[in-house]
């Protein structure tokens, strides 16, 4: 098990990089998909190890093991992988302050809020629609918070999810003594997380990329100081935002 749980980490680690912090780059639109890529390489190497120890043992047959382990070691790195890597490295307060709402007031609360409610509601229905429901509240959260934060919020859907459905506070109609049952369940809740993942991805992208247009636009590509342009536009804004400095304005103009 030390064996296969070292081939798995050693795989996707190769993968995503010697630093995930410094090479996960989220203006590149493939970054998604290498996240994915090492999942995928690391849980199929679960599954083939873990089939080929659990097999010669076992009363189940080769293929089923290697699906059952494939599928739970997925379902544990869509869970962690993203959490980790957006996590604020402690030499790096910057990065720390990044990661938190600039401004804690009730509108920032409210995706949060409604994602513990929503949670909470799944438990009064049954079937597929108890994991449906905090679905919206997910994606709003994914809309407004950091990445990190996602990830956190993310890791908490899938736990509760596992969780409750094999405690019984979520009545969820399945025969848990198949492994089909279990594989099922784990990957039906571990692949619904993705969806806000993708989602603050591709927002940190379309904002690194409004970033970078904004600056060809008011800088000078050479020397990196303001334009002509630009530099009168905020001159205008500072002196007009200044009482009495309307006659510096005029003069300057």
């Amino acid at each position: 098990l030390n064996s296969c749980n070292v081939a798995t980490v050693a795989v996707a680690s190769y993968l995503l990089g010697r630093d995930p912090h410094e090479q996960i780059d989220y203006t590149d639109p493939t970054t998604f998909l290498r996240l994915l890529a090492a999942m995928l390489a690391g849980s199929l190497t679960s599954g083939f190890m873990g089939a080929m120890m659990e097999t010669p043992s076992m009363t189940h047959e080769w293929p089923e093991n290697f699906a059952y382990w494939a599928s739970s070691e997925l379902v544990n790195f869509i869970a962690l992988l993203p959490l980790m890597i957006h996590f604020p490295l402690r030499s790096k307060r910057a990065a720390l302050e990044e990661k938190l709402p600039r401004n804690w007031g009730v509108l920032s609360w409210l995706p949060a809020a409604a994602f513990i409610l929503s949670l909470l509601a799944s438990m009064k229905v049954s079937g597929l629609v108890a994991l449906a429901i905090p679905v919206p509240a997910l994606l709003w959260c994914a809309l407004v918070y950091h990445r990190f934060f996602v990830s956190l919020l993310s890791f908490i859907f899938i736990m509760w999810n596992l969780l409750a459905i094999g405690s019984g506070l979520i009545d969820y109609t399945a025969d848990f003594s198949s492994r089909t049952e279990i594989m099922s369940t784990r990957l039906g809740v571990a692949l619904v997380a993705l969806a806000p993942l993708f989602v603050s991805t591709a927002l940190a992208m379309q904002k690194d990329m409004s970033v970078r247009l904004r600056n060809l636009a008011e800088r000078d590509a050479l020397t990196g100081v303001l334009n002509r342009r630009t530099f009168w536009d905020r001159a205008e804004q500072y002196f007009r935002a200044r009482p009495g400095d309307e006659t510096i304005l005029a003069i300057v103009a």
